[in-house]
């Protein structure tokens, strides 16, 4: 889980610039970082009367997306029925997209509606998960759409990830920027600037690796923080260690999906002269949607 930091600079990590308590950081924060079964703990900590209505809501998505993560779709789409806000609405949706790729391009229009209605145009975390949904979609443009009005952390985290998929990294630099002058202490920025880094290649490699290496030392190496260095380490060509650090991933028992690390350990045996068919074969038994 989420040990809090050191406070950085004049507020304590927490602490909105108001200086109210940011009941959400540490759940935001295990989200972020990976730490799927953290998040839920914390989400379920979190049932109490100090928190707002859109606080609630803001829990409720995280708790499920956590559960998404975690492999158990099933679970958001069970829960969350009619009546939820219209942002738990799109994370079912997205459960859906995630669980039953058939379901896509039904999903695609529901959300395309929603966004459509100037009712729901102006709600933010509706906004961020619709972007996922398209993300996800590889409609990388209507993603970017979902993410133009750069309103919270989270929205330009997506876009710069949308930006790297769309091999547009000088775009996802400017993007990061952003990012950094709106909270550069938070994980998420650290993560989206780790990933910018490992685009752009080369020196910057390195700068990657040594994000992933503070982030891990500071909070936890969850499955997420362990690809991430490793897919660094590739790029820089130290197969032996991705390796170790894929391992180390596959070995993890919270109940993050493996279908990343196991992808990763493939490509990475065929570097090491490795057989790796083990790999491919077990991604295809557990996580048949994978992308690779």
């Amino acid at each position: 889980g989420v040990r809090l930091p050191a406070a950085g600079g004049w507020r304590a990590p927490g602490t909105m610039a108001d200086g109210d308590v940011d009941l959400l950081y540490a759940l935001r924060n295990n989200y972020h970082l990976g730490a799927y079964q953290a998040a839920i703990a914390e989400a379920n900590d979190l049932q109490h009367d100090d928190l707002g209505e859109a606080e609630n809501v803001e829990r409720d998505i995280f708790l499920y997306r956590a559960y998404i993560e975690l492999g158990q779709a099933e679970v958001a789409v069970a829960q969350i029925d009619g009546s939820a806000p219209m942002a738990l609405q799109a994370v079912k949706l997205l459960a859906q997209v995630r669980s039953q790729p058939e379901t896509k391009d039904q999903v695609l229009e529901t959300v395309s509606d929603w966004l459509s209605d100037p009712a729901y145009g102006s709600n933010v975390m509706l906004a961020t998960i619709s972007g996922e949904i398209f993300y996800l979609a590889e409609k990388y443009e209507e993603a970017l759409k979902c993410c133009s009005s750069a309103s919270s952390l989270e929205q330009l985290a997506l876009a710069v990830s949308v930006s790297l998929a769309m091999d547009r990294a000088d775009h996802s630099k400017k993007i990061l920027d952003l990012m950094l002058a709106k909270d550069d202490d938070a994980p998420l920025t650290s993560i989206a600037q780790a990933w910018v880094n490992i685009h752009l290649g080369g020196e910057h490699l390195q700068e990657a690796q040594y994000i992933f290496q503070e982030l891990g030392d500071r909070f936890n190496w969850t499955p997420k923080l362990l690809n991430g260095s490793a897919v660094a380490s590739m790029a820089m060509g130290q197969y032996e260690e991705a390796e170790r650090m894929l391992m180390e991933a596959l070995a993890n028992k919270d109940g993050t999906k493996k279908g990343d690390t196991l992808a990763n350990l493939f490509t990475n045996s065929l570097h090491l002269n490795k057989a790796g068919g083990k790999y491919l074969q077990q991604l295809k038994a557990t996580e048949p949607n994978h992308p690779l």
